[in-house]
């Protein structure tokens, strides 16, 4: 890819896309792509800002970013790494499935937050305590406002297990017990058959963990069809 090739492509991406990102898309060496942009601007060219949608708000706690109703959050201001702005940010999706942006406060401190927050904040309020974002629909990348609400912790995993996206029990790929397993040890202690040492030992997990059991802490998805008093 020749010089012209690459200042063509920081004309038709920059600033709406990073430096970075153009580069990364193309195959090209970020610094070929600093160089075409540096030729640019010596040229006479120069990037304009994006206008930014009537409907972005203000994300309380960010005041350099807004966000849209439909979740396209946009840095209001320059940024070291780009001097035009406004510019709408690239996030990511977290290992749970969510849109994530990652946002610089005042002070310098970046944060990894999930669109679905930005959104519920900006257009509605901020959370009160125990509050969580939840999405109606159960899609973690649907982050338009008439899918979000603000819910309990509770109400949120009722949602998950509605849609099917629950990680509770045996659905944990962390998990190291199955149903069957919780049923047992808790009929194990309804019994008085063993102590907590010896049932930890049979099934492979911690004393914590199957004490945890007994008392309804842990496992709670499973229903306890017996009486697990403590000793």
């Amino acid at each position: 890819m020749d010089k012209k090739e690459v200042e063509g492509i920081v004309r038709n991406g920059y600033p709406e896309q990073s430096l970075r990102r153009l580069a990364s898309q193309h195959g090209i060496g970020v610094d070929r792509v600093r160089g075409a942009l540096r030729r640019l601007k010596a040229a006479g060219w120069r990037p304009q800002a994006l206008p930014l949608p009537t409907d972005a708000k203000a994300i309380p706690g960010f005041p350099d970013y807004s966000v849209t109703e439909d979740g396209q959050v946009w840095r209001i201001s320059p940024a070291k790494t780009r001097a035009v702005a406004p510019y709408p940010l690239t996030g990511a999706t977290s290992h749970l499935g969510y849109a994530v942006v990652l946002l610089t406060t005042p002070e310098g401190k970046k944060h990894s937050v999930g669109v679905h927050r930005l959104v519920l904040m900006a257009h509605q309020r901020p959370p009160r305590k125990g509050e969580e974002a939840c999405h109606n629909d159960g899609d973690g990348l649907n982050n338009r406002l008439n899918n979000l609400r603000w819910d309990t912790c509770k109400g949120n995993q009722s949602d998950r297990v509605k849609h099917g996206t629950s990680n509770r029990g045996e659905a944990n790929g962390r998990a190291k017990l199955a149903t069957k397993d919780v049923i047992e040890i808790r009929r194990t202690f309804a019994e008085g058959r063993s102590s907590v040492r010896e049932v930890a030992k049979n099934f492979g997990v911690s004393c914590s963990t199957i004490d945890g059991i007994r008392a309804g802490r842990l496992w709670r998805c499973v229903e306890q069809d017996t009486d697990n008093g403590r000793d």
